[in-house]
Formats: C-alpha cells, structure tokens, sequence
C-alpha cells in the first residue's frame, strides 16, 4: 500500500501538495539517526534539493516567488472591496518596474487601472487610466529610494475615504487623500510582477522576487500558487538563487557560457573553445569523433 493510500485510508486531512519548510531535528527511522548518517556522508540518507544541506537552525526566512523573466506573474483572486491593504517583500534588478496591478470601478462605473511599481528607485502607487501606459491620474510617492537586489518592503493602506498611506521598508511613511478620482471598489484579479503591459521602453513585469505578500489581510502561501492562482510565465520557489536562469546547477557544463532569454527563460550554450558540444555542452567532441569512425569502419 502506497503512503498516500495509506493516508486516504486512515482518513486523515493531509494535503500531500504542501511541503515542509523549516528545520528537523533528532530524526530516526527504526532507531537509525538520519541526520547525523547524512552530515556524515553515510550514502543510506539521501538528500534531494538543487541546494545544499544546512546543519544548524537559524531564523527561516519566508519562502520568496522567483520570477526570472519579465513576462513572469500570478494573479489572485480576492473578493471586490472599497479597500486596498498590500503589502510584500521584494528584489528587483530594475529601477523601474512592476511590482503588482489592478484594476477599479470609480463612481460612474468606469474602469480605471492601478499600479504598485518602482519608478527610478522609488516606489508609487499609481491610478491610470489605460492599462497599456501609466496615463497617471493620481499618483503618491514612498519618498525613499529603495536598493537593488536587497530585499526592500513596501506596503499600501486605502480606507475609505479615499486617504492612501505608502509605507517603506515599515518605517518611512507618506500620506495623500485621492483627488480627482473616485473609487467604488478594487475589482477582484490583482497580478503580481506584471499582468499590464505598458508603452513605457523602460517600465516592465519584475525580474526578481516577491516574498511575505498579503493582500486585503490575506497572506499569500507560494507553496500552493500553481494550484490556487493563476501563473502566467516561468516561476520559480527558491531562495531568490535562480533570477538568472543561468544560476540553475549545470546550466552549462564544462565552461560553456551561458546567455539566457530576459522573454522566456530559456537558456542556450555556447561551447566554442571547451572541446565538448551539445545542448549544454555534455558531449566530448574526441568522444563523438571516435564513435563516428567505429561507425564508419563497421559499415565499411
């Protein structure tokens, strides 16, 4: 009997798509200690991960969504609410770019588009009204200009009465009351990392990670995100290693040099000069030649 068969059986609620994250310690099977056979190197316990095992517990970080291209987001569903409570984590490698999107109902009915974005380092919150370009019809500033490639958080309040907090990094805050356009209620898809394309040349989807999202008081688990939201693009769950599709382990074998695709996350190889071929440069070139000529001789 399989173990999940075995669970169904005993009728126990075990959702056998959420992984464990987290520490383990004083692990045994059958009076076997697991973890000290595997620090020892003992090859009856096995680790699988693309990253190395850690010994030693220390704080564990949330699980951060890598998004390595710019065409990369998910969406989420929430229910329509005069209300917008947002807030992430994130790494970007642009100064501009999106970070999540929306769309509104103002009093009349129109739709209208807002957007969370970086706009040369600092962070905004912005109503337009296209969402094909930030046609800005209101905007508020975080005021800070925020790090690269450093896990920076920003967050937005909007009550009521139309009155917007834009808090950075939980300490710096600045504070605006809309004018010029009314809010009915925030529709209920928002995308995170792009979902709206824009006109702007340098304004794209975010190529980095999101982590420790919330969104109208309701936190975003990324362990379920393939089979709850919406995912458009390359995603990935990592500790923000795998941005660059050419961090991923043997993207290119023997000193091949990696060039990956910013639109799909493809990566090619080129192996000129490293005395091996293939699709990531794996095949030994004296190798095939000797092969070739085995060929040659026995059909001759």
């Amino acid at each position: 009997m399989g173990f999940k068969s075995f669970i169904e059986k005993l009728k126990i609620p075990f959702d056998m798509n959420k992984k464990f994250i987290g520490c383990l310690k004083f692990v045994y099977f059958n009076k076997i200690d697991i973890l000290y056979d595997l620090n020892r190197g003992n090859k009856a316990a096995h680790y699988h991960s693309i990253f190395p095992p850690e010994y030693g517990c220390s704080k564990i970080d949330p699980t951060s969504i890598t998004m390595p291209t710019k065409k990369s987001h998910f969406i989420v569903n929430i229910e329509p609410t005069s209300v917008l409570k947002l807030s992430l984590e994130f790494k970007a490698e642009k100064s501009d770019t999106i970070l999540a999107s929306g769309s509104l109902k103002d009093n009349k009915d129109y739709e209208k588009y807002w957007f969370l974005h970086l706009n040369d380092y600092i962070a905004k919150f912005t109503i337009s009204s296209s969402n094909s370009s930030l046609n800005s019809l209101w905007t508020i500033s975080s005021n800070l200009k925020h790090l690269l490639n450093f896990w920076q958080h920003i967050a937005i309040d909007l009550d009521v009465n139309g009155m917007v907090s834009i808090v950075s990094n939980y300490r710096f805050k600045n504070q605006d009351l809309i004018s010029g356009v009314s809010v009915k209620y925030f529709s209920g898809n928002v995308s995170f990392g792009s979902g709206f394309t824009t006109n702007s040349s340098t304004l794209e989807g975010l190529r980095g990670c999101l982590r420790d999202i919330s969104i109208n008081q309701i936190q975003i688990d990324p362990r379920v995100i393939y089979h709850k939201y919406i995912v458009i693009g390359k995603i990935s769950l990592d500790n923000c290693q795998l941005v660059d599709p050419c961090n991923s382990p043997n993207a290119c074998e023997h000193g091949g040099k990696c060039i990956a695709s910013l639109e799909t996350g493809n990566t090619k190889c080129d192996c000129d000069k490293t005395g091996y071929v293939g699709k990531t440069c794996h095949f030994c070139e004296s190798s095939i030649q000797i092969l070739t000529l085995k060929s040659f001789i026995n059909y001759s």
